[in-house]
């Protein structure tokens, strides 16, 4: 059976990456030599000249020997670019940052680096910014989610996955647990009758990979757990989830796979798919990239070729099947987050999990679609913008994102 590898290589370098390593004093040379080459690349000289003479003629800024605010020189500076962008510009079809803020970052970066300093902005007590022109911008931001989880061990002594170290975490009977490059693995075989459970939770903004004892690969989503035997034993391989995991389940035929869900469950000899129960969603769904799989459930069963999903309907339990983009199901595994092919109020849920964030709509949810790609890896600002630019009011208060119409 082939297999395909899940690949977690980080992308490419983006020009607020590098700035971020440069504001943390963690840039090399040669990247500092491609930080100032984003820059350049952005402006002709005179454009160029003409930002940075607009930012440094703030009279904040001109008081460099002293504790002078850079907030208001950070927000000159974009006021400056605003003026300068005359024409919209046209989200992409795969979006990293819009126009605007790559250039606005990266002039950011190059009056930072000529001023000699690493300090941006201060919040001020609302969480707002005023920029030149009346314009106001929000400062609250989230970083993008990242590895982590939490480890419940059979006898409930509980494992921060986040912070520790490579190596040898447990021995649960006679199978030994490691982690090792940001994965969990088990080896050895079970004493006895006894069956020894363990159970991951990620939290919003946190995912998680494991294998499990029969070589079995999973990815956790944000806000997801799954509950499973530290060996497998007897007639079946059976695990437990909510929320989100993508399976490539190894093949044996003696032992069926059997992912039990809160409506039902997915039957498997040996595939990948995807499986989804979020309890703030309205169906369980479970989509099959290759292989075979079963979707079982109160209203019977339905057998899933590569392509379709398998639906159960959390209010009524009625099972459907349809033809789906496996792509953009499973873009989430590979760093990204599909946009084009789901409701506003479901991307909203999915901003929330990976941002660990709250989602409020002061009326009735924005009749909006959104095409496109965003990668998992910007902040939250990043997100917001793009949002903000098709048309998507908000407001923040605190970690709440207020939608209105």
């Amino acid at each position: 059976m082939r297999v395909i590898r899940l690949s977690f290589q980080p992308p490419t370098m983006t020009i607020q990456d590098l700035f971020a390593k440069y504001l943390d004093d963690a840039i090399s040379p040669e990247e500092l030599l491609q930080l100032h080459a984003m820059i350049k690349a952005g402006y002709d000289e005179r454009a160029l000249d003409g930002i940075l003479e607009s930012a440094f003629s703030n009279p904040a800024f001109a008081d460099s020997a002293g504790d002078h605010d850079k907030k208001e020189v950070f927000a000159s500076l974009l006021a400056a670019i605003d003026l300068r962008e005359e024409k919209p510009v046209s989200p992409a079809p795969v979006v990293r940052l819009y126009p605007w803020r790559w250039k606005a970052i990266g002039a950011a970066a190059l009056v930072i680096l000529l001023a000699g300093s690493i300090y941006l902005y201060r919040s001020g007590k609302d969480g707002r910014s005023e920029l030149a022109g009346g314009k106001s911008r929000v400062m609250f931001d989230a970083p993008p989610g990242r590895s982590g989880a939490m480890l419940t061990l059979s006898d409930g002594r509980q494992v921060q996955l986040d912070s520790v170290q490579d190596g040898l975490l447990e021995k649960e009977g006679n199978v030994l647990l490691r982690k090792e490059e940001g994965q969990i693995s088990y080896a050895g075989k079970g004493v006895g009758d006894a069956v020894l459970y363990n159970t991951i939770t990620t939290p919003r903004g946190r995912q998680f990979r494991l294998v499990l004892a029969d070589g079995t690969q999973v990815m956790l989503n944000a806000a997801s757990s799954i509950r499973y035997p530290t060996v497998f034993t007897g007639k079946e391989r059976r695990v437990v989830i909510s929320g989100e995991a993508y399976f490539e389940v190894a093949q044996d035929r003696n032992s069926p796979f059997i992912v039990q869900l809160n409506k039902g469950e997915v039957q498997v000899l040996g595939t990948h798919f995807d499986v989804v129960d979020y309890n703030d969603e309205n169906n369980i769904n479970a989509t099959l990239l290759e292989g075979s799989i079963r979707l079982k459930a109160a209203a019977g069963a339905v057998a899933l070729t590569p392509g379709r999903q398998g639906r159960i309907d959390r209010s009524t339990g009625a099972l459907s099947v349809r033809q789906v983009d496996t792509a953009a199901v499973t873009a989430w595994v590979h760093g990204r987050m599909d946009i084009g092919n789901t409701d506003f109020a479901a991307l909203m849920r999915q901003i929330s999990r990976w941002y660990d964030v709250d989602i409020a709509f002061t009326d009735q949810v924005p009749a909006v679609r959104i095409g496109g790609v965003l990668h998992r890896d910007v902040n939250l600002a990043t997100v917001l913008g793009f949002l903000e630019d098709n048309g998507v009011h908000y407001t923040m208060k605190g970690k709440t994102i207020l939608i209105s119409r």
